[in-house]
């Protein structure tokens, strides 16, 4: 480069760090007027150009640098930055490759080539680019927190939490690292550091916006949701543009059964938001009761869900949301075709995401939980555990009365329910090497931790319900964790449960629920392992039937709470205006009094329902 050309490039480099861009762009242009292929005035015309948007240009002047200087590490850097900009991650990795073959050791470049990995879903690729970085600088605190993120999309949630911490150990004001480990920490049940996670994030960022979703979140599974509702709002202040708030406040307010409220916000959300968004919204809105159509909707949500190119949940929640459309307004075969449409491309979309039931499984498991929990098991006189008598279990199928039941209970003053929580499962995991069920010093430790978390919940109940059904299979270790704790077994006619799990879409878990010969397959091996646990465990436990609880709700109440060893309480009764957070999909009917609709309702669908009646048959008479 010429003396001349070389003080212009200075003096463009001078402007364009002070941010005085047309006068940069300016020097640039007189070197390339002189020199068209001067590497340098290329490369940073093109770093010019994608500051200003023209990214097309960007790329095309860094390439041209690139077929002047084939070894240009910096000009690959920038084309990979312009190119992730342009969401074409394949050519951004192969850019930031290429900044590796110069300069192995820069651990920026792999933390962006992870990037790159991550963006396209190639995560174990992503996995082995940030685990580089580190490597090469331990310190790098960004790259612990990267790698945190793509570890917790393995389910590695205690690596991923492991990750996070030693970014922020590293890089203390670092506050995204703060939000994800408070995510992860809520993922795994510990709230209170979840949420002084969270916290701490929007300490040092105070527009933190995501951070105050995921406290509202966190509030809305402990119950709080008056909290919850004021976290969300603070979101819509911070950017009045995330249309998705509006659904999460009218979710909390749903939960908290104002109904109206709640609908106002789901409507506004459903006037702006984008038809790949619109079967989601208006799913949301008919779980505030019933809804009439507005004109026009119920065709619109036939084309979403007919629409092949709308995204797969898109489809299924309008698929759903237009069901109970039509089961409220009668037109029960229409409302059956719905239903059947969304659990075909729910079932789908789960299996290609690894989800896929397996009744074998199921069975195994049921079978190896009634050869290990035999009766002789619990009568060794070994103690276990702790004796207190606070967990209350409410379980069984999905969709069996849990929730009613649940409210019921909890409308009690000295009973507190918490509705349906990980606890349980996450213990059974912690204790997965089967010679610690039978060690009595790990069984105490864990139910003592578990129970500093419910008292920490409400410390002057009596009873604390947590009403997760699928704690049916694990009946056996809450026994051995809890020998004091009750169990509320809950039944209903197994065609109205299984169409109404059916008819639900489970957001998590449930993976039988999209098909009905696998509803009826679950719901019968649950009633064999309830079977027998009702009649190997020494635990106190009552069985309640849906429809004989509809039918004499006061008597049956009362039945229940003296199971429980509380004294009557008349607003058992009247469960219906009882001020709790309900988070289940049952959350409208719980908020009504008594009612017999429910009861025979597969009446309706039951020229539909040929599978369901043959699994239930057949596995029955095996």
């Amino acid at each position: 480069m010429d003396v001349t050309s070389n003080e212009r490039l200075k003096a463009g480099i001078r402007h364009h760090q002070a941010g005085r861009l047309a006068q940069a762009g300016q020097k640039y242009n007189e070197i390339l007027q002189r020199r068209p292929n001067d590497a340098n005035a290329l490369h940073l015309s093109g770093v010019l150009a994608g500051q200003q948007g023209n990214t097309d240009a960007a790329i095309d002047l860094i390439r041209r640098a690139i077929g002047v200087n084939p070894k240009f590490a910096e000009a690959y850097r920038n084309l990979g930055s312009v190119l992730t900009q342009k969401g074409r991650f394949n050519e951004a990795g192969a850019a930031y490759q290429k900044v590796l073959e110069v300069l192995p050791t820069d651990c920026s470049a792999h933390r962006k080539l992870g990037a790159a990995f991550a963006a396209n879903e190639h995560f174990q690729n992503a996995v082995s680019a940030f685990s580089k970085a580190i490597e090469i600088n331990p310190s790098f605190a960004e790259a612990h927190h990267d790698l945190g993120t793509i570890l917790a999309i393995f389910n590695r949630l205690d690596d991923a939490i492991a990750a996070h911490s030693k970014a922020i150990a590293l890089k203390p004001g670092f506050a995204e690292a703060h939000y994800s480990l408070g995510n992860l920490l809520s993922r795994k049940g510990r709230a209170g550091e979840a949420l002084a996670a969270c916290r701490r994030a929007t300490q040092l960022r105070a527009n933190f916006a995501d951070a105050y979703v995921s406290i509202g979140a966190i509030f809305l599974h402990e119950h709080r949701a008056i909290d919850a509702v004021e976290q969300f709002r603070k979101v819509f202040e911070i950017d009045s543009g995330q249309l998705k708030i509006l659904n999460h406040i009218g979710t909390a307010l749903v939960a908290q059964g104002k109904f109206e409220e709640a609908a106002g916000y789901f409507r506004r959300f459903l006037e702006q938001c984008p038809e790949s968004e619109f079967g989601y919204g208006y799913r949301n809105l008919v779980s505030t009761g019933r809804v009439a159509a507005a004109a026009g909707d119920c065709q619109r949500l036939a084309a979403v869900l007919h629409d092949l190119n709308s995204p797969a949940d898109n489809r299924i929640a309008a698929g759903f949301a237009l069901g109970k459309l039509f089961d409220d307004a009668g037109r029960f075969d229409d409302a059956f075709s719905c239903y059947s449409d969304a659990n075909a491309l729910g079932k789908q979309s789960r299996a290609a995401a690894g989800d896929v039931y397996q009744p074998d499984s199921v069975q195994s498991t049921v079978n190896h939980l009634i050869a290990v929990f035999e009766r002789g098991r619990f009568g060794n006189g070994r103690n276990s555990g702790a004796s207190s008598e606070l967990p209350v279990f409410i379980v069984g199928m999905p969709r069996s009365g849990t929730t009613l039941i649940h409210q019921i209970v909890a409308s009690h003053p000295q009973a507190h329910g918490i509705g349906e929580r990980t606890d349980i499962s996450e213990i059974a995991m912690d204790l997965n090497d089967s010679e610690l069920w039978d060690d009595a010093n790990a069984l105490s430790a864990a139910a003592m931790r578990h129970l500093q978390r419910l008292e920490a919940m409400r410390t002057d109940a009596a009873r604390i319900i947590d009403k997760t059904p699928s704690n049916v299979y694990w009946l056996g270790l809450i026994a051995l964790l809890f020998p004091n704790a009750r169990v509320i077994c809950c039944r209903r006619d197994a065609r109205d449960t299984c169409l109404s799990c059916y008819f639900q879409w489970f957001s998590l878990g449930n993976t039988f629920s999209f098909d009905l010969a696998h509803c009826g397959f679950e719901y019968l091996e649950i009633e064999r392992l309830m079977n027998h646990w009702i009649r190997t465990l020494p635990l106190k436990m009552i069985e309640v039937q849906y429809e004989t609880l509809v039918a004499d709700l006061e008597g049956q109440s009362r039945r229940l709470i003296e199971f429980l060893g509380l004294p009557w309480d008349p607003a058992c009764v009247q469960f219906h205006r009882a001020q709790t957070t309900v988070l289940t999909s049952s959350v409208w009917q719980v908020r009504q009094p008594i009612y017999q609709s429910s009861v025979g309702r597969w009446r309706h669908y039951q020229r539909h329902l040929g599978s369901l009646i043959e699994a239930l048959g057949r596995t029955a008479s095996r």
